[in-house]
C-alpha cells in the first residue's frame, strides 16, 4: 500500500516541491519513496511494501519509456494476468506494480475490467501527453484533486500535500460543512476544501496537457439483474466466492491478520482463512470496552475459541482515548464524524505491532442488507411530512427517559422520527446522520447544501456509492494508513459484489432479517450464537465520556465565545445541545462530537 503525489505544468524547484509532497504521505509509504519528472509532468511515490520486497520500485517506467506509473494498491488476481502478458516478454519484477503497467501498456483503459483489487494510480503517456487517474470499483483507495490558477492539476492520495503547491490556498467549502455535519462525511464530489475534488469509486479522470483539459467519467457501473438460482446453489457459491476472496488476499510477503468483532461478517472472513490455512497460524485481533452495551470483545473470543484462531485483544479506555485524542485528529485529511474512526485507529496500532497486513468484513452491510435502516425503509414508504408536524413529534420523543446505551429505544425513535421529514434516499441518510436540514440551518446561519443523494439505482446502490464508500472505507483506510497498515476486504471482491448485486432481494432482506443468504450459507462454519444475534456495531460510549472523562475538554473547545470569534456556528444552539446533553433531557451526542472533531481538526488546520 502506498501514496501518491503529482502535478502538472512547469515550475521553479520542481523537484523540491514534489520530495516535500510526498514527504506528507511517509505514514502510508514508510519504506520507499520515488519521484520522476519531465518538463511539463511530475510524479512522486510512497511504499509501503507488501508484495516483492526487493522489486516494484515506483514510479514505473514501461520498456518501451512511454507510460510511467505512480500507483496505490493490490491486484490480486496479478498472477493470473501476469501468466497471460508474459507471451509478449518476461517481466523485471514480482510485484503486481509491473503487472499494472504492462497491462495498460497492452490493453490501455480496457485493462481496468480485468482487475479484481482496490487501487488507485496515475499513468502519464509521454507520447500523447495525458495524464489518467483511476480510482477502484469500490473506492477502496482515496483520490483527490485540484486545478491551479494556471489550469494545470495537483492529486494527492490524502488532500494536505495538494496545499505545498503554490498556486492552492485552503479555503473550507461551505456545501461540503454542511454535509459533514448532516451526514458525518462529504459525499463525492467533495472534499472539506473548496476546489479540492475526490475522485469516486469507478471513475476515471483523463487530463490533457497541451490543452489543459479534464474530462471524469465512470468506467464500472454495478449489474442489478436477479440471480434466480435455487437456494442451495447460492448457498454455495456465496461459500465459493467468499472463500476464494479470502485466500487471493491471504497473498502477501509480509506478516498478516484479521480484524474480528464476533460479528458475522468479519468471523465469517476469519472462518474462511482457517479453511485456507492452519488456523493457529491465523492471528485476529479485537479491541474491548468497560461498558458492555459498547463491548463485542467476548463475542470476538468465542469465535476465535471456535476456529482456534490465535487470538489478541486490548481494552480501550477513556484514559487512552484523551491521551490518543490529539494524534487521532491530527491524522484527519478531513474532518469525519464516525466516532468508530477512534476504536478502528487504535485496532490498527495494535495489529500493527505484529502484522503489516489485515483482513477485515467491510462491505457486508452494504451489500445484503445488513443495517436495521433497510427493514425500516422498506416498511415504511410514508412521503415527507410537513417539517411542523415533525418537530411536533419530536416533542413528544423528547418526553421519553434518555439513556445513554449504544443505540438506545429512544435514540432509535428519535432519529427514526427525524428522518420522516425527506424522501427517499435523504430520509436514509437523516437516519443514520447527526442533523436534520433545518438544524443545520440554524447551525450554520444558512443552508447552503446542494441535494447530493440523486440517482441511485436503489437502496444498495446508494449505501454502496455513499456510506460504504465515504463512510467506511474512509474510516478503515485513514485509521489504518496512520501506521502503515493495509487493510483488504474480501467482500468487496469484484466477483463477490457481482453475485451480491445480483441476487434477488428475498435473498437479502426478509421482513427484519437481513443477510439471509450468509446466514443461511455459513451455518456449517460458525456458531448460531454469532449468526442469530443483533447488530451492535463498532462504536465507542461517545455519551458518557463526554458527560465524564471528555467533559471539560468539550466544553472548552464549544466555548461560545471561541465560536462567536470563528464565526461559522451559532453559539446558541451548540449552548443548547450541551445543557440538554448535561442534564439528561436529550442526547444530542451526534452533532456535538461532529462539531467537536470539526473543531479539534480546524484548530490543528490552522497550526500547519
Amino acid at each position: 500500500m502506498c501514496g501518491i503525489v503529482g502535478f502538472t505544468g512547469p515550475l521553479q524547484r520542481r523537484e523540491s516541491l514534489l520530495r516535500g509532497m510526498c514527504d506528507r504521505l511517509t505514514h502510508r509509504g514508510p519504506d520507499d519513496q520515488g519521484a520522476w519528472l519531465d518538463d511539463r509532468m511530475a510524479l512522486g511515490h510512497r511504499r509501503l511494501t507488501i508484495i516483492d520486497l526487493q522489486g516494484g520500485q515506483q514510479p514505473m517506467v514501461s520498456a518501451d519509456g512511454r507510460f510511467i506509473l505512480s500507483y496505490n494498491g493490490e491486484i490480486y488476481n496479478y498472477r493470473e494476468l501476469r501468466r497471460e502478458l508474459e507471451q509478449a516478454g518476461p517481466f523485471q519484477s514480482q510485484s503486481d506494480t509491473e503487472v499494472l503497467l504492462r497491462a495498460w501498456q497492452a490493453w490501455g483503459p480496457d485493462c481496468l475490467s480485468r482487475l479484481n483489487g482496490m487501487f488507485a494510480f496515475a499513468v502519464y503517456d509521454t507520447r500523447d501527453r495525458t495524464l489518467t487517474l483511476v480510482r477502484d470499483r469500490m473506492g477502496q483507495k482515496p483520490l483527490y484533486y485540484a486545478r491551479t490558477k494556471s489550469g494545470d492539476l495537483v492529486f494527492a492520495s490524502e488532500p494536505r500535500p495538494l496545499f505545498d503547491h503554490p498556486d492552492l490556498d485552503r479555503q473550507i467549502d461551505p456545501e461540503a460543512l454542511a454535509a459533514y455535519l448532516r451526514f458525518d462525511y462529504i459525499p463525492v464530489p467533495r472534499s472539506i476544501y473548496k476546489g479540492v475534488s475526490k475522485l469516486g469509486g469507478g471513475q476515471m479522470a483523463v487530463f490533457r496537457l497541451k490543452q489543459k483539459k479534464l474530462k471524469v467519467h465512470s468506467w464500472w457501473q454495478r449489474e442489478w439483474a436477479e440471480n434466480t438460482d435455487s437456494e442451495k446453489a447460492l448457498c454455495t457459491e456465496f461459500r465459493d466466492q467468499l472463500q476464494a476472496a479470502v485466500e487471493r488476499r491471504l497473498v502477501a510477503d509480509v506478516p498478516l491478520g484479521i480484524f474480528l468483532s464476533g460479528g458475522i461478517d468479519s468471523s465469517s472472513v476469519a472462518a474462511m482463512a482457517c479453511r485456507v490455512r492452519p488456523a493457529g497460524d491465523v492471528k485476529t485481533f479485537s479491541i474491548a470496552f468497560a461498558d458492555r452495551s459498547f463491548d463485542e470483545s467476548d463475542h470476538a473470543r468465542r469465535v476465535a475459541n471456535h476456529l482456534g484462531t490465535d487470538h489478541h485483544c486490548r481494552e480501550l479506555t477513556p484514559d487512552a482515548l484523551l491521551r490518543e485524542l490529539p494524534e487521532i485528529v491530527a491524522g484527519l485529511d478531513e474532518p469525519f464524524g464516525d466516532p468508530s474512526y477512534v476504536p478502528t485507529w487504535l485496532l490498527s496500532r495494535f495489529a500493527r505491532e505484529q502484522v503489516t497486513v489485515a483482513l477485515g468484513g467491510d462491505g457486508a452491510d452494504e451489500l445484503f442488507a445488513g443495517y436495521p435502516t433497510f427493514w425500516v425503509d422498506r416498511w415504511c414508504p410514508l412521503p415527507a411530512l410537513p417539517e411542523g408536524l415533525v418537530r411536533g413529534l419530536e416533542g413528544c420523543v423528547d418526553r421519553l427517559p434518555v439513556k445513554d446505551s449504544n443505540l438506545s429505544f429512544d435514540y432509535k425513535l428519535r432519529q427514526l422520527v427525524r428522518g420522516m421529514a425527506y424522501k427517499d434516499f435523504e430520509r436514509v441518510a437523516t437516519w443514520q446522520g447527526a442533523l436534520t436540514g433545518w438544524e443545520c440551518e440554524q447551525l450554520l446561519g444558512k443552508n447552503p447544501l446542494a441535494e447530493p443523494f440523486n440517482g441511485f439505482a436503489n437502496l444498495y446502490d446508494f449505501y454502496q456509492q455513499t456510506y460504504l464508500q465515504e463512510d467506511i472505507l474512509t474510516k478503515v483506510d485513514r485509521a489504518s494508513m496512520q501506521h502503515g497498515l493495509e487493510v483488504r476486504a474480501p467482500y468487496l471482491d469484484v466477483n463477490l459484489v457481482n453475485f451480491a448485486n445480483r441476487l434477488h432481494p428475498r435473498w437479502k432482506l426478509r421482513g427484519i432479517r437481513g443477510k439471509v443468504l450468509p446466514k443461511r450459507a455459513l451455518r456449517e462454519l460458525l456458531p448460531s450464537s454469532i449468526l442469530d444475534r443483533p447488530k451492535k456495531g463498532f462504536g465507542i460510549p461517545v455519551t458518557q465520556w463526554f458527560k465524564g472523562p471528555l467533559k471539560d475538554d468539550l466544553i472548552r473547545t464549544l466555548d461560545p465565545d471561541l465560536l462567536r470569534k470563528q464565526g461559522l456556528f451559532n453559539p446558541e444552539m451548540t449552548g443548547q445541545w450541551l445543557c440538554d446533553l448535561m442534564e439528561g433531557r436529550r442526547n444530542p451526542y451526534k452533532p456535538l462530537w461532529n462539531l467537536y472533531i470539526f473543531q479539534k481538526w480546524y484548530q490543528a488546520e490552522r497550526a500547519r
